[in-house]
């Protein structure tokens, strides 16, 4: 059955949600980046006008500088696509049913939606027959 989680449990889920997202937002940041680099140093590197001449190439440092920024943005893009995700879904606590940006508004079984951040599943002690 759904319950309503204490303040403290609160505090902890939204700690456990950043983490997340961190690390997502971090995974993104590293693949973007990394293919980024890789595929603009490799294009630009054959161009002879943009490699440099004599010197480090200068074709890998626009690469690394365009890489970072690109994955610099999409890692943080995807850092607040999963911190809205999860503040966006809600559950009826009457009967369970999960949606998403409907919080407040009735459920077809009477009750009402309520963010799923404020609610936690507990499962019902099991009654002996004994």
């Amino acid at each position: 059955m759904w319950v309503f989680r204490s303040p403290e449990e609160r505090e902890r889920w939204a700690a456990k949600t950043k983490a997340g997202a961190r690390s997502f937002g971090l995974i993104v940041f590293v693949v973007v980046s990394a293919g980024a680099i890789i595929a603009l140093g490799a294009g630009i590197s054959t161009r002879p006008q943009l490699a440099g001449a004599g010197g480090p190439p200068m074709g890998w440092g626009i690469a690394l500088l365009t890489g970072l920024a690109l994955g610099a943005a999409a890692g943080r893009e995807a850092w607040k696509w999963q911190i809205n995700g999860d503040r966006a879904r809600t559950v009826c606590p009457a009967c369970g049913t999960q949606a998403e940006h409907n919080e407040g508004l009735a459920c077809t079984c009477g009750g009402a939606f309520v963010k799923a951040s404020d609610m936690r599943w507990e499962d019902e002690p099991e009654t002996s027959d004994e």
